[in-house]
Formats: structure tokens, C-alpha cells, sequence
């Protein structure tokens, strides 16, 4: 089953009547519009060149595929354009295209397989004898990597175009592969597993999905459907969480997605009576979340969704306290990677599995030894050789020497807020990382010495002051005025309109996506805006149980494609998550 978003239309194997099953995939139902003969003996492997609107059909009977014109404004439309002869021994199985080549494998399980590149311009090919039996093929288009999983064991096999090839073993069976964002999909018994197409390294795995038959992607809403009996999972493509789910009539053996409209089509083989059922479903996971059973679980789910492995650094602070943490997001953004939170006296277990993954070149821990312990200092070279600290008498001392050790001078912009609060600062770490400058903290009377210092040596542009009087005093906004004339201030009655107006300050509507936090409780957001800065987005604060109205006008100017809720319904309820829907574009 293959969809063409921009003819808008599905296609879909009858293997009763030996025919391309069309329909129109525009509307609220489907509406079937014709069906297409070929003259191959039994179809088998479709793929759909969107581009050129053609098919490319395999025959499970002969070693040819067929090129299928579906150009709605073509004279020659549903019709056979050529049949190419594929040189593989036996029945063109199954069918995988890249541009105007397609790569077709023979029907051998057992035995080695020949697999081959088919010109579908001139017909020429060329020939690949593999060493494993084919199940299902995919092929990167970015890089144009042929991967195979194998029926004949445990395997998969990426084949390059020049022919080289590498292959991995797997602990089961590779039933299906897809690509989504740049990473191999494989699914392997009840649950998906996501892999570094380079090294074959693990880089993510689904929770188990009992009975899973069939899955696809939507890299523009960034989801994994997983269709498993009457169900179908909505799975979060950077750390496979499931975000929410939906009932479908019967158990699908293969659906696809229509990324303009987010539909999604589910198709029911019935085998025995040879007969073919297709249904739509009006999807659209847009508002996701990313939880765990604590501040530690949170924060290395975010970690594990962003940053692939091997991982330039991680920056490591204390889960219980904010002020370390409030400053390193934006480095860690600048340097791409994460922000992991850890108690002051151990590794907590979700977080040891997340730096075995991430296999970072660099660990910095954050603060002093009064908020992570030595004991822990020790504990990370485990994960990395390069472990150092970045401390200070106090928040601000360890603010200032973030910022030395991570941004040069003549920075466009420093960000100054409060070191005595969280929401103000969590509001400008996402903004400093998109501007490429510092948040650096502030006592409500004074400018600490050593922020002073840093801020000559940073010389920027600019400095922003967040939040209003009660937190940064009209005192201390002088003395910014001092060292830099271009110093402003971005207020409001709360940590929402703060929130709101740095935001509407930088970006412009349509962003990707917007991550939303509460603005009451700080662990979240500590982790999610590293991750936001490495998307480019905002981080907007909630309450519990209500988006403010300040926010909500926000929203409905950004209209995002997506929202992503960082912690758990605790913090960022039910509710707020079903409202938060409203403001998708």
C-alpha cells in the first residue's frame, strides 16, 4: 500500500483480481476512482516514485517489474509504461525505489539472494548476490543505502551503491524495516527498535507491543504508528515513548501515512477469501509527551528522543536542586548535547543507562561538592575518560564559569535573570541557545562579581534582563545599562507573560515544534531545553491545570505543527495536554 500526498491518492495489491486498487484519499472518506492491469502473472512488491507519479510493480511469477504511469494529468494514466527484465533468478519479489533506480531482490529464503539494480530508464541492472534471504527492503534516500532484513536468520544487510556491504545480527527476527529522521526502523518480534544506520548501533526501542503486525512513519510530525490487533500505537520517533493511541476495526497487515493531511491507512488482507479491505483514519499526533516515573526518568527520555550517540558531551547537575542546571542548557545546546540530572550521591539507574548509550567524549559536572558529590564525579569516568567540574563559591561563580568555558567574546546577546527563581531563566534558555549566547544569573540588588566580569569579557551585543523588578531590580538593570548601553527588558506580571514575551520576542510563527513545561515545578524544563535548543524551538510554562491566557496568545500566534510536553501528568495535566490540541496549525 503506497500513498501519493500530492495526487492525493492510494494504491493499494488486489491479489484477487490481479489489479492496483486507486482510490481517492482526498476527502473525509475513501472514494475508489479506477483499478489498474498489468500484464504480470502475480503482483507482488509496489513502490511509488512521488515525483514522477509512476509505480513500480514486481511479479512473483517471472524476473520482471512493471513501470505503471499515475500521473492524473497524463494522456497515459493507470497504464503500463514498460516491463523491465530484472537478471535476478527467479521472481521479482519484492520492490524498493530510490529516484530512478529500483532495487529488486529474487524469491530465494533459503539460500543466498540475488538482488538488482534495475535503471528504469535504459532497463539495465546490475547484480548482487547477498548472503542473506530477503524478508523486507528499504532504501535511505538520503543516502542510498539498500537495507535488507533476512528470512534466513537473525540479520540485516545494508547494501551501498557502489555495492559494498555490511550486515549486523540481531537476538530475533527482523520481520520489517522502515526509515524515519536519517534512522533504520527494524521491527523485530512485538516491539520496534531504532538504529544508527552507520554503525548499526541501537539508538532506541519501543516499549513491547503485543501482536505488533505492521508500522510506519511520519517524519513531519516526527510519530511512529505501530498496528498491533484493534489498536494502533502512536510512538514518539525520537525516543520511541508511546505518546497515545487509536481503535481500528480489525488487525491491519500494513498501513501508511499521508504526511500533508496525517491520515492514516490501514489495510486488512482477509487471506483465506482472497479479498482486500482498506480504511482511513484521521490521525494527528501533534500534541505528544515526554514522561518517566521521576525527574531522572524525564530527563533521560528527553536525552534518549535528541542525541544520537557517540554524544560530544554531557552536562551533568543536581536533580534537587535548579541553580546549576539553570545555566548549562544553554551551553549544552551550543555544544549538542544534553542536560542529565543525577541525585547528589548516586547515578540514578535510568540515567547510567542513558550515558551507556550515549558514549559521551566529554561529561561536565555542574556545581559544587555540596550538590553532587564527589563519589558521583568518580562514578562518571565509567562513561566517559574526560570527566571534569565546573564549580564555584556559589550559583553565580558557577554561572559565570559556564559561560567562560563554553562561549567566546562578542557574543550577540547574554541573557541575565534571576538566581534566586527558576521560571525566568528556564524561559530564556531556549532563546539564548537559538541567539547563540548565555543565560547568566544575577542577585535582585547587585551584579555578582564575577558576573560582571564575565559579561565585559562576553562583550555582547546586547543583554536581555528576564523578568520584572521583583526578581532583577531597576538597580541592577543600571549597572547592565553600564556595561552594555543595548540592555532591555523583557517582563510581565508573571512567569507565564515572562515565558510568553520571550518567545514572542524571537520567534516567528509556524515553528516545528514548541515544547510546553510547568512553570511550577523546574526539573522538566531543565532537561527539555537542551533539547529545545537543538530543535530551534521555544519552551513555553504552564500551570498544572491551565494554560495561562498570556501563553494561549502565544500559541495561537506560533500555531506549531507540533507541541511536546516535557514531564509527567502530575506536573502538566490530562486536561492541559487535550487543550494544548487547540493551538495546532
Amino acid at each position: 500500500m503506497k500513498i501519493d500526498p500530492v495526487a492525493h491518492r492510494g494504491y493499494v495489491l488486489d491479489a484477487a483480481s490481479i489489479t492496483i486498487l486507486v482510490f481517492d484519499v482526498a476527502g473525509k472518506t475513501l472514494s475508489p476512482i479506477t483499478s489498474i492491469s498489468t500484464s504480470l502473472a502475480r503482483m507482488t512488491g509496489l513502490d511509488l516514485d512521488v515525483q514522477a507519479h509512476r509505480l513500480i510493480v514486481g511479479d512473483q511469477r517471472s524476473s520482471s517489474i512493471a513501470i505503471v504511469d499515475v500521473d492524473p494529468s497524463s494522456a497515459s494514466v493507470n497504464t503500463v509504461l514498460k516491463v523491465i527484465a530484472t537478471g535476478v533468478d527467479g521472481a521479482s519479489e519484492v520492490v524498493a525505489l530510490d529516484g530512478n533506480v529500483a532495487w529488486v531482490a529474487d524469491r530465494a529464503i533459503a539460500t543466498s539472494v540475488n538482488v538488482s539494480r534495475v535503471n528504469l530508464t535504459d532497463g539495465t541492472s546490475t547484480n548482487i548476490v547477498t548472503t542473506v534471504g530477503r524478508k523486507s527492503m528499504v532504501v535511505d534516500p538520503s543516502t542510498h543505502t539498500l537495507f535488507i532484513s533476512s528470512s534466513k536468520d537473525n540479520s540485516v544487510i545494508a547494501i551501498a551503491q557502489d555495492g559494498t556491504q555490511r550486515s549486523m545480527t540481531l537476538d530475533d527476527s527482523p520481520v520489517s524495516l522502515a526509515i524515519s529522521g536519517g534512522k533504520l526502523l527494524v521491527r523485530v518480534s512485538d516491539s520496534i527498535r531504532r538504529f544508527d544506520e552507520r554503525t548499526f548501533a541501537v539508538d532506541g526501542s519501543s516499549p513491547v507491543i503485543p501482536g505488533l503486525t505492521a508500522m510506519t512513519s511520519d517524519d513531519t510530525i516526527n510519530a511512529v504508528f505501530a498496528a498491533s490487533g484493534n489498536v494502533v500505537s502512536i510512538l514518539d520517533a525520537g525516543s520511541l515513548i508511546q505518546t497515545g493511541s487509536f481503535p481500528v476495526t480489525a488487525a491491519m497487515s500494513a498501513i501508511a501515512v499521508e504526511p500533508t493531511s496525517h491520515k492514516l491507512f490501514a489495510l486488512e488482507v482477509y487471506r483465506v477469501e482472497m479479498r482486500t479491505k482498506i480504511e482511513m483514519y484521521g490521525v494527528s499526533p501533534t500534541v505528544s509527551r515526554v514522561e518517566g516515573a521521576d525527574r531522572f526518568e524525564v530527563s533521560a527520555a528527553v536525552s534518549r528522543g535528541q542525541f544520537a550517540a557517540p554524544a560530544p558531551v554531557a552536562y551533568v547537575a543536581s536533580g534537587g536542586v535548579f541553580a546549576d542546571a539553570l545555566s548549562a542548557s544553554a551551553a549544552a545546546g551550543a555544544e549538542g548535547g544534553p542536560v542529565l540530572l543525577v541525585q547528589k550521591d548516586r547515578i540514578p539507574d535510568a540515567i547510567a543507562t542513558e550515558l551507556t548509550r550515549l558514549r559521551p567524549a566529554r561529561i561536565v559536572v555542574l556545581g559544587g561538592t555540596a550538590t553532587v558529590d564527589p563519589s558521583v564525579e568518580t562514578a562518571l569516568k565509567a562513561y566517559s575518560g574526560n570527566v571534569s567540574r565546573i564549580g564555584g563559591a556559589d550559583r553565580f561563580e558557577v554561572s559565570a564559569a559556564v559561560s567562560q568555558a563554553v562561549f567566546g567574546a562578542a557574543r550577540p546577546v547574554a541573557y541575565v535573570a534571576a538566581g534566586a527563581t527558576f521560571p525566568d531563566a528556564l524561559s530564556g534558555s531556549a532563546a539564548a541557545g537559538k541567539l547563540g549566547g548565555p543565560v547568566l544569573l544575577t542577585a535582585k540588588d547587585s551584579v555578582p562579581a564575577s558576573v560582571e566580569a564575565e559579561l565585559r569579557r562576553l562583550a555582547p551585543a546586547k543583554i536581555v534582563v528576564l523578568g520584572g523588578p521583583d526578581s532583577v531590580s531597576e538597580a541592577v538593570l543600571g549597572t547592565l545599562t553600564g556595561i552594555q548601553a543595548n540592555t532591555t527588558r523583557l517582563t510581565g506580571s508573571d512567569r507565564f507573560e515572562v515565558s510568553s514575551a520571550v518567545c514572542a520576542s524571537i520567534w516567528a510563527p509556524n515553528p516545528k515544534v514548541v515544547y510546553v513545561a510547568s512553570g511550577l515545578v523546574y526539573p522538566d524544563a531543565l532537561s527539555g531545553s537542551a533539547t529545545a535548543i537543538a530543535n530551534g524551538a521555544p519552551v513555553l510554562l504552564v500551570s498544572t491545570d491551565a494554560i495561562p491566557p498570556s501563553v494561549a496568545t502565544e500559541l495561537k500566534r506560533l500555531k506549531p505543527t507540533r507541541i511536546v510536553i516535557l514531564g509527567g501528568p502530575n506536573s502538566v495535566s490530562p486536561a492541559v495536554e487535550q487543550a494544548l490540541q487547540g493551538y495546532i496549525a
